[in-house]
């Protein structure tokens, strides 16, 4: 048996082309990520050219692109769309990726 802990990942994603990484692939990425109410990323919002995101809210309410979604919910965004996501409660998730392609984020301010 191999045992391995999310602190030791790369900022949550623990299946993918990452280093580390429990399953190291090409095809997609896994990740848990944890938001905290409030949670804006500094950089701003991002979009993919080549990968379709896949997001499962396990925990939490959310605001995207202007829809209230809650636990058990999933949101979906396509290559060139853009992420529009407020986290209004703490927010458990988990996200993929396919395919997994790490240079794959573009933010819409730069």
């Amino acid at each position: 048996m191999k045992r391995y802990n999310i602190t030791d990942m790369f900022i949550g994603w623990f299946i993918g082309k990452f280093d580390p990484s429990i399953i190291k692939t090409e095809e997609f990425e896994v990740a848990h990520h944890f938001h905290e109410a409030g949670y804006i990323d500094e950089k701003g919002s991002h979009y993919h050219k080549v990968a379709t995101e896949v997001n499962y809210i396990i925990k939490g309410d959310v605001i995207v692109d202007g829809v209230k979604l809650t636990s058990g919910d999933f949101f979906v965004y396509e290559p060139y769309d853009n992420t529009d996501v407020q986290f209004i409660s703490d927010t458990d998730l988990i996200v993929i990726k396919t395919p997994s392609c790490i240079n794959d984020k573009y933010f819409v301010n730069e």
